[in-house]
Order: structure tokens, then C-alpha cells, then sequence
């Protein structure tokens, strides 16, 4: 049945796949092929526009990585990882959906949005490191690291409201200025402790 739901994956038939998935964890009982099952059946529930069921997927394959850690072996704890790593892209995915450009008044609660995503998306990947997975712990940290530069460089290049006079638009360039220095900081912090971390997991 886990066979078949990976050809019908593979093939693009991701409906199919979900349903085999569903078959497979019902009766399930290695809890490393579980966890690996609600990883793939998530990736083909985020095909199908289920997002709900994606995220509930992977919610179960982060709480086995957690909770039943000693009846898994690498391949279940790797899978679970990827799941607790994919949560934190689907934050991101919601966080890169709002621009930063756009009406003017409501440009302060996009950003304050977007800086709360953020902080979400740091906390989960900064989560992936718990669960132990040299790879996925050096990816997160470079992911948290990249994002935060994504964002301060959105920022400075976001062009000044029209209308503004030369003075307003200096300040107002000012203001976005001390906004972003702490975010690079925060990029660089991340950055540093993933190179960091890879060295000491000798991973190039």
C-alpha cells in the first residue's frame, strides 16, 4: 500500500496517493514508516489544496518525532524533522503572500504582520534544531538566516509613500534604516550559527 501511494505520487496522481496514505497509517504500526507516511501524504495534501489536512499531517509526524523519539530509528527521526522543517515553510509562505508595498495607511500592520510571521517561522525552524537531524538543524538555521535578509532587503528597497517632501522622505528613509539594522543583525546571528553548527556536524 506505502508502495503504491509513492507511485501515484510520483505519477501525479495525488489523490489516489492520499488515500493509499490514509489506508497505510491506519494500520500502521512501525512508527518510523508512520512518520515518513505523514510526511508524503502531507506534501500530497499541500498538491490537493487540502491545507488543513496537510497541516494536521504533518502536526502527527512532529508529535511521534517528539513524544515516541526512542521507538524511532534515522529515517523516522529524519522524516520528522522535514515535517517540524516544512511547518515553518508553510509560515513563510504566509509571510512572503503579504506585500510590503501598497496602501500607505495600512502599511504599518502589514509589516507588524509580517514581522509577527517571522517570529513565528524563527521559532519553529529554531524548533527543527531540538529534534537532532544534522541536516535539517543546519538548514533551518540557514533558513532563518536567509529570511531575515530577504525582509530587511525588501525593506530598503520598498520605494518612499508619494507625495512626500525631500525632508519627509529622508526620515521616513531613516525610520526603515532602524528597522532593518536589527534584522540583519538577526541574519547575521543566524547565519553564523548555522556555518557554525555545520562545521561542528561536518556538513559541507
Amino acid at each position: 500500500v506505502f508502495q503504491m501511494g509513492k507511485a501515484h505520487q510520483n505519477a501525479g496522481r495525488d489523490k489516489d496517493a492520499v488515500d493509499l496514505y490514509r489506508r497505510y497509517v491506519a494500520k500502521a504500526k512501525n512508527q518510523d514508516h508512520r512518520v515518513q507516511v505523514f510526511v508524503l501524504l502531507a506534501s500530497a495534501l499541500i498538491k490537493t489544496k487540502d491545507e488543513k489536512g496537510a497541516d494536521d499531517a504533518l502536526k502527527v509526524a512532529v508529535d511521534i518525532g517528539k513524544h515516541r523519539k526512542a521507538e524511532l530509528g534515522p529515517e523516522g527521526k529524519y522524516a520528522a524533522a522535514h515535517a517540524r522543517y516544512m511547518e515553518g515553510e508553510r509560515v513563510l509562505a504566509k509571510f512572503d503572500a503579504i506585500q510590503i508595498s501598497g496602501d500607505v495607511k495600512q502599511r504599518s500592520a502589514r509589516l507588524k504582520q509580517k514581522a509577527t510571521l517571522l517570529a513565528e517561522a524563527s521559532k519553529i525552524f529554531l524548533d527543527v534544531v531540538s529534534l537532532g537531524v544534522a541536516e535539517w538543524t543546519t538548514a533551518a538555521l540557514f533558513q532563518i538566516g536567509r529570511t531575515y535578509e530577504a525582509f530587511a532587503k525588501a525593506l530598503r528597497e520598498s520605494p518612499a509613500p508619494s507625495g512626500l517632501s525631500d525632508a519627509d522622505k529622508e526620515q521616513y528613509q531613516q525610520q526603515i534604516d532602524e528597522f532593518v539594522v536589527p534584522i540583519e543583525e538577526r541574519s547575521l546571528d543566524a547565519y553564523e550559527n548555522g556555518w557554525k553548527k555545520a562545521t561542528e556536524l561536518n556538513i559541507y
